[in-house]
Parts: C-alpha cells; sequence; structure tokens
C-alpha cells in the first residue's frame, strides 16, 4: 500500500518517476507533467519542487536541501542501525548467475513493463504503452472482465487507456488517466468505486472528473490528492472512519477529513495515512493495533504521528493491514502498529511508538502488504521482513534469486519485483496464479519470471 520512488539507476527507457509498492503505480515522466512551484505540495505526488520545477523524484538536485530531494541517503552510517547477522541478511551483492540483463535500451516498439503493483491474490503492471496487466485471482471483475476465473498469466485490462497512475486494492481497482480523471471498477458493495453507487462493474466508471494528482488504494477504500490545494478526498468502506467521513461507506470522493497540501498517501486495511508538505505524518480510521501511532481510539479525526525522526523528510510512507512504516530521507526505516509477524521488523508486541527497523544498510525503497514489509537496498536486492507468505516470519532478511532490483510490490500473501531488464519475479502463495508463471504452485523464493504475454 505504498507507492515508490524510481531507482537512480533505471535505464533510459523506463520513464518512471514513481513505482508502486504494494498497492499503487504510476507511469509519466518531466516532460509531461513538470511545472513552476514553491513547494513539494505544488507538484503531482512522485515529484518534488527543485529549483522552483517540479520533477520525478530521481531527477532532484543532489545539492538540494533534504525538504527538496527525493533520494533518502542510504550511507549506513547514518542509520544507526547495527549489521545483521548473515543469516539473516544474506550477501548483499548480486551473485553472477542471479542477475538480470544488462541495461540497454530495447527498440521503441518494445513493451516493457515500468511498475509492478500487488494486492490481495493478485498482481499487476502498467507497461511503457500506459496499458494494464494483471494476473491472478479477478472475483471482483477487476480485469476489466466479467470472466471471473483466475488468471494465472498477464492479461490486459480493459476499458482503460492513457494511465498515468495506478491503485490496486483488494476488492476494486482504480487509475488516474492522463486528463487527471480517476476510473474505477470492480466490486462496490462498500462505495468503493466512488460514483455513488453500491454496484459492481467490470466496465471503468467515472469516479473523478479531472484534477487528480494522485490515487491510492487500501483493502475496501481509496484515497486521491487532487487539485492546485492537494486536497485529500476518500471513498468506499469508512467502518473505522478511514475514508476521514462519518458516512459509511462513503459511495462519492470526501474531503471532509480537512487535510491539505497532502504529498504521500499509505492506505491500509482500515487505516489511512497523510504527509503534508511539511513532513508531518496524520493518520486516522482503525487503531486496535495502534496502526495510527498512538494509544488512543480511532476514528475519522486525523492525529499527528510522533517519532523520532520527525527532523529528518519522509521520503515515503506504505501501509499494510495493521501496520504503517515511514521511509526517511537518510535511508531509516520506522514502523509502527501490528506486530504478530515481525511486522515492525523485530519482537512480537504491537506498538504505537514507532520502532527503528534494524537493517544492515538503509534502503531506498519501501512497500508493504498483509503483515510483510519490504524495501531494497543500496544493492539493488529486496529486503523484506514479516510474514513470509507461507505461514512463517521473520528479521528482516535478503530475498535471494532476484538482483538488479527497481521496485517490489507486495501482496497479502505473495510479492513482486521489477528489475533493470523489465522482468517481473513473484515468489509466496500462488493459489490464484498471482506470481504470474502459469501454474498455481507456491513459490518460497523467486523463479522464472512472469510470463510476458504482452509480447504475443
Amino acid at each position: 500500500m505504498t507507492a515508490l520512488p524510481f531507482s537512480e539507476k533505471a535505464p533510459s527507457w523506463l520513464l518512471l518517476p514513481l513505482t508502486l509498492g504494494a498497492f499503487a503505480l504510476a507511469l509519466g515522466g518531466c516532460e509531461t507533467r513538470s511545472r513552476a512551484c514553491e513547494t513539494n505540495a505544488d507538484c503531482f505526488i512522485g515529484e518534488v519542487c527543485t529549483l522552483e520545477t517540479c520533477l520525478p523524484v530521481d531527477d532532484a538536485s543532489p545539492d538540494a536541501a533534504p525538504s527538496d530531494t527525493g533520494s533518502p541517503d542510504t550511507d549506513p552510517s547514518d542509520t544507526g542501525s547495527p549489521d545483521a547477522a548473515p543469516s539473516d541478511t544474506g550477501s548483499p551483492d548480486a551473485d553472477p548467475s542471479d542477475t538480470g540483463s544488462p541495461d540497454a535500451d530495447p527498440p521503441p516498439d518494445t513493451l516493457i513493463p515500468v511498475a509492478i503493483a500487488a494486492a490481495k491474490n493478485y498482481s499487476c503492471a502498467l507497461l511503457n504503452d500506459a496499458s494494464l496487466w494483471c494476473w491472478g485471482e479477478n472475483s471482483a471483475l477487476l480485469f476489466g472482465s466479467n470472466n471471473t476465473l483466475a488468471q494465472p498469466t498477464p492479461v490486459q485490462v480493459q476499458g482503460l487507456e492513457n494511465i498515468e497512475e495506478v491503485a490496486a486494492s483488494d476488492h476494486h481497482l482504480c487509475a488516474r488517466v492522463e486528463s487527471g480523471a480517476v476510473h474505477c471498477l470492480g466490486h462496490n458493495d462498500t462505495g468503493g468505486l466512488g460514483n455513488g453507487s453500491q454496484l459492481p462493474s467490470a466496465t471503468p466508471v467515472v469516479t473523478i472528473n479531472q484534477n487528480a494528482n494522485g490515487v491510492r488504494g487500501g483493502a475496501h477504500h481509496s484515497c486521491a490528492v487532487i487539485g492546485t490545494e492537494s486536497t485529500l478526498v476518500c471513498w468506499g468502506s469508512s467502518n473505522s472512519g478511514q475514508t476521514g467521513s462519518e458516512d459509511n461507506p462513503t459511495v462519492e470522493p470526501s474531503d471532509d477529513v480537512g487535510l491539505h497540501l497532502t504529498w504521500r498517501l499509505a492506505i491500509g486495511d482500515h487505516h489511512t495515512c497523510a504527509v503534508s508538505d511539511d513532513d508531518k505524518v496524520r493518520c486516522f480510521g482503525n487503531n486496535d493495533e495502534f496502526q495510527l501511532g498512538h494509544t488512543e481510539g480511532g476514528g475519522h479525526v486525523p492525529q499527528l504521528v510522533e517519532f523520532y525522526s520527525q527532523n529528518q523528510p519522509v521520503f515515503d510512507i506504505v501501509a499494510g493491514r495493521a501496520h504503517t512504516c515511514v521511509l526517511t530521507s537518510l535511508g531509516v526505516v520506522q514502523c509502527w502498529g501490528a506486530n504478530d509477524k515481525h511486522q515492525l521488523g523485530s519482537g512480537t508486541a504491537k506498538s504505537a511508538t514507532p520502532l527503528t527497523v534494524d537493517l544492515s544498510t538503509g534502503l531506498n525503497r519501501l512497500a508493504a502488504g498483509g503483515d510483510t514489509s519490504c524495501g531494497v537496498n543500496p544493492h539493488q536486492r529486496v529486503v523484506c521482513w514479516g510474514a513470509d507468505h507461507l505461514g512463517g516470519s521473520s528479521a528482516p532478511h535478503v530475498i535471494s534469486g532476484v538482483s538488479d532490483v527497481q521496485s517490489v510490490a507486495v501482496g497479502q500473501s505473495h510479492a513482486c519485483a521489477l528489475n533493470d531488464a523489465g522482468e517481473i519475479y513473484c515468489w509466496g502463495q500462488n493459489a490464484s496464479g498471482q506470481l504470474g508463471v502459469d501454474d498455481t504452485t507456491p513459490a518460497t523464493a523467486p523463479g522464472a519470471p512472469v510470463l510476458a504475454t504482452w509480447d504475443e
């Protein structure tokens, strides 16, 4: 349930300022979206205000002040975390037999994934032609088809084009298109389509007409940032106040929460967190596992989260089922909320106080979903902690079998990684074909890449 900035090492043909973590992905470039700005609030999500111009996070000047940069400093000496034991981390260096293809510009007409997403029991890839392909469970009509059978290989989502960003939720799917509109499809019993009804639709319906700058999805609700004031609006289930509205369900986008200048969003199963332009984190919704960052009751009123790194700009924020994590500009990761599966990186007791995850290095990227958190380290390896997708749990450790990683996405019980070569590797549960390898066999580690059916 997160969005992750794109790596500086991306080949030139990956035109992505914002990759997604568990539940959102974006496509675009500064050529079509850059504009004048005074602060980050003037820019789209995935851009920062640098020298009075909105730029994708990885194009920001390395000499800019921390609040202006879009890339965390991942010097291990800045994280304050001791080196993890070798049995926990694995080798940070890629095995030659484990590397993907070397960076190279493919022919202009070659279709290639530029971002990935994972939610519940399905996965998606956004291609460089702005088309969306998904695989796995389709019981909620998420793939733009009335065919509810599981899809073990990627199929193109129909009815959506010119996609710039996708928010994948457990039971509905929303996309922000080039015009600034947001379209949604899937189940709608909790108002997840935001079109004023509770009727399901396998055809995308209009949720927001224009001026959307970013969109994110949780289990049964979604949120978007709209307009020049970066106003937060949410819709869907609000049984715990997670849309910021007292209306449950919230069947149309509501700005009742009253947050503006929103820069980053993290949406869990029943809670929402937003980062304002001053790097303050505020959360609302369910708080049974302290996922809001305090011990009081939850509800639709945002509460400020205090964490020791508050003086470090927030580079990203993500949320799983009932835990929340931030990645600071120094590469430090702090998490709070549920911890029965080691979601916070250590121990088993839930915590309202943000805890620093014990990592051997800082991270460049962060993602979360279910009871798992993952990130990408400076060696372009995936590091995960929490539920291991096959019934157990673990401290932070490197995932073997995939390297040269640009981004990672986490679903309910599986995860996927996109590498420099545009290949996608998934692992975890696979009963619905969410690993994309044309079978339903689970995998403890990445094996064969997702079948690139878009080339057929």
